[in-house]
């Protein structure tokens, strides 16, 4: 019962992203737990924009703990381009999970 839902929600991804509208950076917080599945092994973030195109992806570290990792998305494409104001996507995926936050770029 309980104990079993308690480690069910500990595998699942943590992501935050502040400040939530933001204009020049925003702060992008993760957290995987290493599971035996190897999700914490297969991991990927990228940043798309309202049209679903891919803008930004990280390449992030593979080596993961307990303890939550965060970056700061400085508004730019992978190209260095400063993006438009505007609604975007983050998504972090795992080989078991997905999550995804809607972060709004100020002008």
């Amino acid at each position: 019962g309980i104990e079993e839902n308690q480690f069910i929600n500990h595998q699942i991804p943590f992501l935050e992203v502040n400040p939530n509208p933001f204009t020049d950076k925003v702060t992008i917080r993760y957290h995987i737990k290493y599971s035996v599945s190897g999700e914490a092994r297969d991991v990927k973030l990228k940043i798309y924009n309202i049209a679903g195109q891919l803008i930004k992806h990280f390449s992030l570290p593979t080596d993961y703990s307990l303890t939550s990792t965060s970056l700061v998305w400085d508004g730019k494409d992978d190209n260095g381009r400063f993006l438009p104001g505007g609604v975007y996507f983050v998504q972090l995926d795992t080989s078991t999970n997905s999550i995804i936050a809607k972060i709004v770029k100020l002008k």
